[in-house]
Parts: C-alpha cells; structure tokens; sequence
C-alpha cells in the first residue's frame, strides 16, 4: 500500500494548528500558564495531545493518563488484535449474543444510526470487504449487501443475523476516542487541550484552536483555516492509503452500496461538529456523495453547528 509520509503530513498540520499556542496563553494575563505536548504511536497513526496548565508535573500527569486511556481503547477495539473487544464480537456475535461494554455499545449504536441516515453510504459493518481492500485484493462481490442492517443491538448485547456481517470501526473510533479523551482530560481541571488522533483533531477549553485544512495535491498548502472551540474536526480522503492493481489504482474507501472505491467528486470531506463520533462518520459517509448534495444535507444540519469543507 502507497502511503504519504503521515507523520510528516500531521507535523504540518499541527505546526499550522497549534503553532499559535502563545496567543492561547494571553487568555490568561495574571498567571503563568504553560503549554505541554506529547506525541505517540496509536491507532494505526500518530496521536498528540497539548494541555495548557500552570505546572509541569500536572501535565505530565494529564498527558501519561490520557495515552494510558487512548491505549486501552485501542486494545479494546482494534480488529488486528485477536482479543480485543471487536474481534471477539465478529468471532461470536452470528454464533451467540455478545456482550459489549457499555461505551462500545454506544458506538456501535451510533455508527448503525448514522447508516440509515446516510442512506447506506455508511457501513460500520462491511468488515471483511474492508480486510480483503487492506489485503490489496479486489472482492469478487460487487453490489451493496447493507451489512449493517444485519447487525442487531438490544442494549449491550450484540447479534449478527448474516455469517459475513463484521464489524470495523476504524471510521469512528478515533472521533469517539476523542470524545472519551475529552471528558477524561476535562476531570483534569485543565485551561484548555488539543487531541489529535491522525488529523482528527478536537479543540476544548477557553481558548481558540486555529486549525489548517491542507490541500490534498502537493505541495499540500494550506486553503481553509478552521477555528474550534469545543468541536472536533475530522478528514476522509484518497489521498493517503490505496495500492495499484492491474494498472489500476484503488484507494481505502469502499463505497458499501457499491462493494468497492468509486471515481469520487473530490480528494477530501472534512466536517466539524460538537462531537468527534459524528465528525468521523459523517466526513466517511458523506465522501460519497455528490458535492451539492452534501452541502444541502449539512445546510439542512446547521442547528446542530456542524460545518462542511470539500476540496
């Protein structure tokens, strides 16, 4: 698989976001607060947190808690670990109920809600088409099969009612991962907060957060500036990941009505919304659409504060 250099590609972008952290700190003239970041490894991408707070050993203490609950997270829903909380479920759940724990199954609710409501450009649970695409193999099946109206969710307790029916959640648990990170950090007491979860970025606190939107062709200039306050960002594009077969180029997002990628309207969907969980479904969901249609949908939506940006 073909991938751009991403840990260069979010360094650019957060310089852009948060390289302006100093004007943050003159929200506060009789104290001394400072900002604090910290990268890692985590969910397939890189993560970085910045707190703002007066103490170092406070923010030390935030930010080891804070990757100590995004690394829970990840061995709870990644389907490339046999015991995670997923992989458990897609071995079982046509077998027998599955219980989930009470946050996935949130998510899980959340991402089939927003399937029926995307009209079915929205799949959470089209698993193993996604595997064999991630295996730079073209499924023989084509035609869209609705894997997720065969998923069942009653509670925490979670049925398959198809044999090929399997989760994957790598297009909401990040924006969810954020959303949980959020609430954890705000327990924190801290001045304000940055998450970014491989250009999904949430922006909390009493302070402006200036994110740049880069323009997916080289040289990958910046041509929209974004300003959150308590709000999450997220991006879907075909720019990152996709593999060369027979001539042809495939990227990593699979139309679930089509079984496979379509020739798109544009590179990048980049939506903003009050929740992360919503940010990274809908900017997936809606990489389908057609430009005005999708602009229409999200007028339709401006009550809930959301914003829309194609590229």
């Amino acid at each position: 698989m073909v991938k751009v250099n991403r840990r260069e590609f979010l360094k650019k972008l957060t310089v852009f976001g948060v390289g302006c952290l100093g004007v943050g700190v003159a929200s506060f003239p009789r104290r001394r607060i400072s900002v604090f970041r910290e990268a890692r490894p985590l969910m397939g991408t890189v993560a970085e947190v910045c707190v703002m707070c007066e103490k170092q050993e406070r923010a030390r203490e935030a930010l080891e808690g804070v990757f100590s609950l995004l690394e829970s997270l990840e061995r709870r829903w990644s389907v490339f670990q046999k015991d995670s909380e997923i992989s458990r479920a897609n071995r079982e759940a046509f077998v027998k109920d599955v219980v989930l724990k009470k946050d996935t199954a949130w998510m899980v609710e959340r991402a089939l809600f927003w399937a029926g409501e995307l009209k079915g450009t929205y799949d959470p649970a089209m698993g193993k088409w996604i595997a064999a695409w991630k295996s730079f193999q073209v499924p023989k099946e084509r035609g869209g099969r609705e894997f997720w109206k065969k998923v069942s969710l009653k509670g925490q307790k979670l049925r398959f009612l198809d044999q090929e029916t399997s989760l994957d959640l790598g297009s909401v648990a990040k924006g969810f991962a954020i959303d949980v990170a959020k609430d954890w950090l705000y327990s924190q007491n801290l001045e304000a907060f940055l998450i970014n979860l491989g250009g999904d970025i949430g922006g909390f606190g009493e302070r402006d957060w200036h994110i740049g939107v880069l323009d997916p062709k080289p040289p990958h200039r910046v041509v929209r500036q974004l300003i959150l306050r308590n709000q999450v960002v997220a991006t879907s594009g075909n720019y990152f990941q996709y593999f060369r077969k027979k001539g042809r180029i495939y990227h990593h997002l699979i139309h679930p009505l089509l079984g496979r990628p379509v020739p798109e309207h544009f590179q990048s969907v980049t939506v903003v919304c009050d929740r992360g969980v919503d940010a990274d479904i809908l900017s997936t969901g809606l990489f389908f659409w057609e430009s005005h249609q999708a602009k229409q949908w999200v007028k339709a939506h401006l009550d809930y504060g959301w914003y829309l940006f194609l590229t």
